[in-house]
């Protein structure tokens, strides 16, 4: 079921495909496998971001960090949508916090779209404060590591 609620996420279709989530949620719960509870719970958190809905979202996204924490899962996304929800809403410290965790995970896990990610908020950010030529270090480093 939760990959229905990708395919209706990634149609904008938002609302189901939270409910596709929660729907899936009991199975993995019985099953105690808890990398896809996680996941289940960043998707979640995702899908309010994308509605603006973002006390929902990290709410989701805080249980999913509290399921990676307590089972020693390495998910760096959630970390990321962390401090993606946070530069949001104009949080940029602790934002950059997330994204030193979200770098650390993706080196660890080998997770180089996670890691690009990384790089291109930590731009943004660098951009935002007026810091140009770490904002470009940044960037390259995104796009050569995209390569």
């Amino acid at each position: 079921q939760s990959s229905i609620g990708l395919i209706f996420s990634g149609s904008g279709l938002y609302t189901k495909a939270i409910d596709y989530y929660k729907n899936a949620l009991p199975y993995y719960l019985q099953k105690n496998n808890y990398e896809r509870i996680a996941v289940l719970y960043n998707n979640t958190g995702k899908g309010f971001l994308n509605m603006n809905q973002t006390d929902s979202a990290e709410y989701y996204f805080l249980l999913s960090d509290s399921v990676k924490r307590l089972h020693n899962i390495n998910l760096p996304i959630t970390s990321f949508n962390l401090a993606d929800l946070y530069f949001q809403l104009g949080r940029v410290k602790e934002s950059l916090v997330w994204l030193v965790i979200c770098e650390a995970e993706s080196h660890t896990r080998n997770d180089v779209r996670a890691l690009i990610r990384c790089y291109q908020l930590r731009a943004e950010i660098a951009l935002q404060e007026g810091k140009y030529l770490e904002a470009e270090k940044l960037a390259k480093e995104a796009v050569d590591r995209a390569n």
